[in-house]
């Protein structure tokens, strides 16, 4: 069975180490999300070389950057994906990215980019929200406090209106091709889930953690069974791991280096989860698996997310990713990222050894 991990992070452009936890994860193939939305314009280069050192098994989804000298949504989409990029990543429409950037996805800033990303069929993968438990100051996890991620006052966007502009794009743009992620954080409301699938049939949902997901699965698996066998087409397995060294070590007691041990949590957890029919310890809390069969796993571990992005990784193109690379050292003459110039020069001078 080939799996696919269809969402991962290159935290602290550490390059090298992403392959490693794609290893220790079970994944054969696997798919980088560029967060340079979060004034990190870094990362889209360092997705490139991800895709330059390991092609034919890495993805890479762009996304855009802001602010003094990025210029037009659309030239930007269209530059990194003539550079190689197999899709674009929207990060716009998290609560606290919303309130960093100032920007809502219905406006009509954005519209040329979806006008082009639907005539041109580009995968979209897109995080609109967050578990509505962190809009309530009586359940919101402490650790979603630490995280800025308590949207209890300070200007925060409403969840409702975050839905409400993801649905007004879809309207305007109904071809568009988006996988949601985190199960479009409605696996407290099934009937809203499956409103969305029904409504929007070139929509899907990957089921890449958070945990609450998992123990909202657990509750009821009998019900949420029947749901993955329904739309065993439109769900997306992912995992939301990054290649942060210090964050590894902390969750997993050893060195990223020591690619010996497996990840289990979450990857291989959910690998066994969907097909496993006995009991399993969901950190600490006994569950069962889903018992789905393997024909149905098969499309969700990894060939729902090929249909999706129509096929094997795209090859850099070496002009137009030397061009992407020179208009971020460009971004990066604004003095707010002068920390980042050496790394920058680091990173171009891989990529030009590697494409």
């Amino acid at each position: 069975m080939q799996v696919i991990d269809s969402h991962m992070h290159i935290k602290d452009e550490n390059c090298e180490a992403i392959a490693k936890v794609a290893d220790m994860a079970g994944a054969e193939k696997f798919n980088v999300l560029s967060l340079a939305m979060m004034e990190n314009p870094l990362n889209n280069l360092s997705c490139l070389l991800v895709k330059a050192k390991n092609p034919g098994r890495a993805y890479a989804f762009c996304s855009l950057t802001y602010g003094e000298g990025s210029g037009e949504c659309l030239a930007q989409l269209q530059m990194w994906m003539r550079a190689g990029f197999d899709g674009w990543k929207i990060l716009e429409t998290k609560p606290s990215v919303a309130k960093l950037l100032g920007v809502r996805m219905d406006d009509e800033r954005f519209e040329p980019a979806f006008a082009w990303a639907e005539e041109n069929q580009i995968p979209i993968i897109w995080h609109v929200g967050d578990p509505a438990t962190f809009w309530d100051p009586d359940r919101v996890p402490s650790w979603a406090v630490e995280s800025g991620w308590a949207y209890i006052s300070g200007g925060f966007p409403a969840l409702e209106d975050l839905y409400a502009q993801t649905e007004t794009v879809l309207k305007r743009h109904p071809r568009l091709k988006a996988t949601f992620a985190h199960l479009y954080f409605t696996s407290d409301d099934e009937a809203h889930a499956r409103r969305m699938l029904d409504a929007y049939p070139n929509i899907r949902f990957d089921i890449t953690p958070g945990s609450e997901m998992y123990y909202a699965f657990c509750e009821d698996p009998a019900r949420w069974r029947r749901f993955f066998l329904e739309y065993q087409e439109r769900i997306v397995y992912g995992t939301d791991l990054e290649s942060d060294a210090e964050a590894y070590e902390r969750l997993y007691g050893m060195k990223m280096e020591e690619g010996a041990a497996q990840i289990d949590w979450p990857a291989r957890w959910i690998q066994r989860w969907l097909t496993g029919t006995g009991e399993m310890d969901l950190m600490g809390t006994p569950v069962r698996g889903l018992g789905l069969p393997q024909s149905a796993a098969e499309k969700i571990l990894g060939g729902n997310f090929l249909r999706f992005v129509g096929g094997e990784p795209k090859p850099l193109v070496r002009t137009a990713a030397l061009e992407g690379a020179k208009w971020v050292e460009g971004i990066l003459q604004n003095p707010r990222y002068a920390a980042k110039r050496a790394l920058a020069g680091e990173i171009l001078k891989k990529l030009e050894m590697s494409v």
